[in-house]
């Protein structure tokens, strides 16, 4: 695979070996955990926080008095932790109510899942609609990843559920007793875990800070590792697709050649050996082509992500592009280059750093393999991190 394809092309520092890594033999070499906008990271020590939930308990039972708005929001954030008991503010007083409907938020562990698949299983197990779950963003597929997910639901339905995840994952043996009666699943092999419940606000895109990432170098030396603090801030491989083609559709649908873009995701397709979504982007072509659809009506017909997938990687391709220009030598770390905008309500343009950052970057050994530690600011990529750090165009397996 020729990295140079989508103009990934320099280094910031370091010298390359022209040699490639492969990473992700195993998904367990690649964790991700998000890191929100107060800089803490997604962890999963327990369902709910005991300690916090008797403390939210004792709180509702001797509601205060006379806050201000500041104080008021304090107070809620103290709350968040005892679901059977909702507190509003009517005329600057607390008011009371019993129920456990409200909105949550958790940490989703999920392990060789794609985010859409995560919360699409969660869906179904739940009886909520897919479109009522909020992120802040998506995360790697062949890796074990936390983030925060929110969606307005009952307490009880969503703590059951975590018992009955946690039980199919995990050797667990006790876990508190809060009405594990009242709602029963049938969860098969589901890969994913709850942890963390508490009331929270609503998620925007984006809203994360930044990500935490443990990796795996299988047969690698802790001293062929560079001790990197910056990198070229390249969209990475993932943003092109497998055969590194999404950019071509996405310049094809912005010179307005919907022929062009269809050819191309239709010939992409047409291997049986691809992904079951794939398969079904090919049938979905086949089958209105034969119904005499335009191609600009086919386009059109795809999905909301599918169609951003494809104008976002030409944005990005531009963007790579563009970079290459740059001295990095004499670079200000704060330079932001523009994405290109174009006449396409996914294509609006913006900014984007030319240089990242690597902080928190720590190597251990592990036998023959070396562990690699970083935090990087949202929508970097963790492999163009890696690239500056070892020297080699990083793959996955």
């Amino acid at each position: 695979m020729d990295c140079s394809s989508v103009e990934i092309c320099k280094f910031y520092k370091t010298r390359p070996k022209h040699s490639v890594l492969y990473i992700k033999r195993e998904p367990s070499d690649f964790i991700v955990q998000e890191i929100d906008s107060d800089g803490n990271p997604c962890l999963c020590d327990g369902l709910i926080d005991e300690e916090k939930f008797y403390e939210s308990k004792n709180l509702i039972e001797n509601l205060p008095t006379k806050l201000d708005k500041s104080e008021r929001n304090e107070f809620y954030k103290k709350v968040a932790y005892y679901p059977f008991v909702k507190i509003t503010t009517v005329e600057n007083q607390f008011k009371k109510e019993q129920t456990s409907y409200d909105f949550y938020i958790f940490t989703l562990k999920k392990i060789n899942l794609t985010t859409n698949d995560a919360i699409g299983k969660l869906s179904s197990l739940l009886g909520i609609s897919y479109k009522n779950f909020q992120v802040s963003g998506n995360k790697d597929k062949r890796a074990i990843t936390y983030q925060t997910v929110g969606v307005k639901v009952e307490f009880e339905k969503l703590y059951c559920l975590s018992v009955e995840l946690l039980k199919k994952m995990s050797d667990v043996k006790e876990v508190n007793d809060f009405c594990l009666n009242k709602h029963k699943f049938e969860v098969t092999d589901c890969n994913i875990e709850i942890y963390n419940i508490r009331k929270g606000n609503y998620i925007k895109m984006g809203s994360h800070s930044g990500n935490k990432f443990t990796i795996t170098l299988k047969n690698t030396k802790i001293e062929e590792l560079h001790d990197s603090n910056f990198f070229i801030n390249y969209f990475g491989l993932q943003r092109f697709g497998k055969s590194l083609n999404n950019h071509n559709v996405g310049q094809a649908v912005i010179k307005k050649d919907f022929e062009k873009a269809i050819d191309i995701i239709f010939d992409e397709n047409n291997n049986s050996q691809q992904e079951m979504f794939l398969s079904k982007t090919h049938r979905f072509i086949d089958y209105y082509r034969k119904k005499g659809k335009s191609s600009k009506w086919i386009f059109l017909k795809m999905n909301r992500d599918s169609q951003m997938l494809y104008l976002h990687a030409y944005q990005s391709f531009i963007f790579n592009k563009q970079i290459n220009d740059i001295d990095f030598m004499q670079i200000n770390h704060n330079l932001e280059v523009d994405l290109v905008s174009a006449d396409h309500k996914f294509c609006k343009g913006g900014k984007r750093l030319a240089v990242e950052e690597i902080k928190e970057l720590k190597f251990y050994p592990d036998e023959e393999d070396v562990v690699v530690e970083f935090i990087l600011n949202k929508s970097a990529y963790a492999t163009m991190a890696l690239r500056e750090i070892t020297g080699c165009e990083i793959l996955d397996y």
